[in-house]
């Protein structure tokens, strides 16, 4: 018998139904390509019950013709997935995203509480400012391979920054001229003794070295000028500088010697006796129970006048004083 095609016009609509066609009667070798569309088939018809597993691949499929609105909720699953999805565009989530496995972005991994570069830099570049805020006394700890060098934190409204390392020291740097100096060093092996490299100055009304806990405190000053000139610019090794900015006559500047209480015992005062002629003069001074006075003055002909008597150094028993020898 001679092959014969039925024509689809010389069908009745509804015609020829599924119980009139044995099962596996017709297969896709029976069906010319793109002669069954989505519009000859009612909603809801093809199931995943009429489709043999790995049927229906993505060279089947028109591009953006399976939409979220064509997928019923949870019916994509991960065991219904390859274990690797490769996204070639944007992937877009208006949701939460977890990844309770660690995430990967370049070559940066976030994983739990910890995020790892595993080379280069990393750079924090943002429009507005940095915050970090650490609820555990604002602890913020620096290290270098897993080793603690260094800590800010904060104790009450106190703010504290720490060298970690035991005996190691704090140094501060800048650059000057196009060069990187030390500015400040503190030294935490001898109690953080400090160490400026340039001239250091204090705004305030008093300096303090020292307390009533330590049974020894000083100040040292050192040079290592060979000038044997006392008077000469230049020559002095080193030198305490006692200012004094006012511009008057007879102003001066001195040196108080303390006793435990801070009340002055005694006291050495330089005297600018004439600012214009640079005159001055060294007046020495000592408290008697009752008040601070003035017992000896050197002037500027090295004149020295006594407010007492002096003892002649060898000879016993003779003093002295502004009217002759007693």
């Amino acid at each position: 018998m001679a092959t014969t095609k039925v024509q689809s016009e010389h069908i009745a609509i509804n015609a020829i139904s599924g119980t009139i066609i044995a099962d596996n009667a017709i297969t896709s070798v029976h069906i010319a390509q793109n002669a069954i569309l989505t519009q000859h088939i009612d909603d809801g018809q093809v199931g995943t019950a009429q489709l043999a597993a790995d049927a229906v691949t993505g060279a089947k499929l028109a591009d953006s013709s399976v939409v979220t609105a064509n997928i019923q909720d949870d019916q994509v699953t991960g065991d219904k997935l390859a274990d690797n999805i490769t996204i070639a565009g944007t992937l877009a989530s208006t949701g939460v995203l977890t990844a309770n496995a660690g995430v990967v972005v370049d070559n940066i991994t976030i994983d739990g509480t910890e995020i790892d570069l595993s080379s280069g830099d990393l750079t924090l570049d943002v429009a507005g400012r940095i915050n970090l805020d650490a609820d555990t006394d604002g602890d913020v700890r620096f290290k270098d391979g897993g080793t603690q060098y260094g800590q800010i934190f904060h104790t009450g409204s106190d703010m504290y920054i720490r060298s970690s390392i035991d005996n190691e020291d704090m140094v501060f740097q800048g650059w000057d001229g196009g060069s990187a100096i030390t500015a400040l060093t503190l030294d935490m092996s001898l109690a953080g003794a400090a160490t400026f490299n340039g001239t250091g100055a204090f705004s305030g009304s008093s300096l303090s070295v020292g307390s009533s806990s330590l049974s020894q405190a000083q100040i040292s000053v050192r040079g290592t000028n060979s000038g044997t000139n006392p008077a000469a610019t230049g020559h002095m090794a080193s030198a305490l500088v006692l200012y004094n900015e006012h511009n008057t006559d007879n102003s001066f500047s001195g040196i108080d010697f303390n006793n435990q209480g801070d009340l002055v015992d005694s006291r050495i005062v330089g005297i600018h006796k004439s600012q214009s002629s640079r005159h001055g003069e060294i007046a020495f001074l000592v408290h008697n129970g009752s008040a601070l006075t003035e017992r000896m003055r050197l002037d500027k002909d090295g004149n020295v006048c006594f407010a007492g008597c002096v003892l002649r150094a060898g000879l016993v028993n003779e003093m002295w004083c502004c009217g002759g020898a007693r």
